[in-house]
């Protein structure tokens, strides 16, 4: 890199050559006026030639000053302008998404990586609740819900239909022979997540009207039930988007090949006659649709009739 001179000088001559004075180029600078003073003679010890005529009331440039202060004053400037266009670019796009527990947990989180990969401007934020939200009030872009899709002020469309398979730990079904008939869930826990009236539908379907289990554990929260269906403590009905992971990596087995469909669905849902979501957002949206997409066939597999 080319030798120059001190910044800090620089910086002086130009606020004095701007003010035709030492004071209030000190007053600008937030400095003394003998700082400015030194840093002055500094440069012009430095280039060997005069750069104000010292006068009884402020100073004057020199043919030479003038020379520099021009110079030096457009290098100022262009440093200032590519400062200033960094510091108004735009800050890192962010889209904020509300959603349940269980599908941030076990659907969308483990795919972001992916995702970030790919948009690496897009920063996203996930808050998990049960309770709808305010889009606009809570700053919120879009939400992913589970239910009928009939929420008041929301455009909605389909991510998943609420589709259920049994699933169990691995050893649970070591346990008894690597097999389990319909009449054995008679004699085992039940791990219940969205009420009892499931597994009754799931029973009908099977063929197996009436069944009425040895034991429930009833675990509001899907989250928890997953833990405990992984832990062995019994065997759940689940929304296959829910498990599908666990199973794809033998921490959960489906024990029965029968799924169901239900009435409820995750929904994504955006304000409704609001405007066109901007790039970024959109660009989220589209990669959740896509990725929904990609697996709607698959839990569709042995779906009952």
């Amino acid at each position: 890199m080319r030798k120059l001179p001190p910044l800090n000088a620089l910086k002086a001559f130009c606020a004095a050559s701007q003010h035709q004075s030492f004071s209030r180029a000190a007053d600008d600078l937030h400095v003394t006026h003998g700082a400015v003073s030194r840093h002055i003679r500094q440069l012009e010890d430095i280039l060997s030639v005069r750069l104000f005529h010292r006068l009884a009331r402020g100073v004057e440039l020199t043919e030479e000053g003038k020379n520099l202060a021009f110079t030096v004053q457009q290098a100022f400037d262009t440093i200032a302008d590519a400062t200033e266009s960094l510091m108004k670019r735009p800050s890192q796009r962010v889209v904020s998404i509300s959603t349940v527990p269980s599908i941030a947990a076990r659907w969308l989180v483990p795919r972001l990586e992916k995702f970030q990969r790919k948009y690496p401007e897009i920063e996203i934020r996930i808050s998990t609740s049960y309770q709808l939200v305010d889009l606009r009030r809570d700053d919120i872009d879009f939400v992913i819900r589970y239910g009928l899709g009939d929420w008041p002020g929301l455009q909605v469309e389909s991510l998943f239909s609420r589709i259920m398979s049994t699933v169990c730990a691995p050893d649970l079904l070591k346990a008894h022979g690597d097999k389990l008939s319909y009449e054995d869930l008679s004699q085992m826990r039940l791990l219940v997540s969205d009420g009892f009236k499931y597994w009754e539908a799931w029973f009908r379907k099977v063929g197996l009207d009436g069944v009425k289990p040895g034991r429930v554990m009833q675990l509001l929260d899907a989250n928890v039930a997953i833990e405990a269906a992984v832990r062995g403590q019994g065997v759940a009905l689940l929304p296959t988007v829910l498990v599908r992971d666990e199973v794809k990596a033998g921490r959960l087995v489906n024990p029965f090949p029968d799924a169901i469909k239900v009435d409820l669905g995750y929904y994504l849902g955006t304000p409704l006659n609001g405007p066109a979501p901007p790039a970024h957002v959109a660009a989220v949206i589209d990669w959740i649709r896509a990725e929904a997409h990609k697996i709607k066939g698959e839990m569709a597999l042995n779906l009952l009739p």
